[in-house]
């Protein structure tokens, strides 16, 4: 009798330990598969070790690394991917950011100025530069 009360007390400690994050676990999988990274990364970071939160931290860094990429914010860009799993497809990614904020410093200054050397733009301009303008600087 002894036995079975203290296996069913231990089920129910491992139960309440372990069993409560999993709705939470849940719910940011939910997120994570409906693109809403954001959101996910707060939950899969309040989550800690839980299961492969861990795992899917790095995937929504990512994933919100190339959200921005894409939408020309590359310092944001960069400091996700900084906490994505490093790979070269990352690394190129950082790379590739760090380009075309250059070029965007540089479309700016000559804008700015009408010339090659003008004063140094600073980053809020470089990381709100829009694809257009990086477009046009490129061409």
């Amino acid at each position: 009798m002894k036995k079975l009360i203290v296996a069913l007390v231990s089920i129910c400690l491992c139960i309440s330990l372990f069993g409560c994050k999993s709705p939470e676990y849940s719910d940011a999988l939910d997120l994570f598969n409906e693109g809403k990274y954001s959101v996910a990364l707060t939950m899969f970071e309040s989550l800690g070790e839980y299961k492969s939160s861990k795992s899917f931290v790095q995937e929504c860094n990512y994933n919100l690394g190339i959200e921005n990429y894409e939408q020309g914010m590359y310092d944001i860009a960069i400091g996700y991917f900084e906490k994505a799993p490093e790979n070269e497809e990352v690394e190129n990614y950082v790379k590739e950011c760090k380009y075309c904020q250059a070029l965007t410093l540089l479309h700016l200054m000559k804008k700015t100025t009408g010339s090659e050397a003008a004063p140094a733009a600073t980053d809020s301009n470089i990381s709100n530069a829009t694809n257009s303008e990086i477009d046009e600087a490129i061409s």
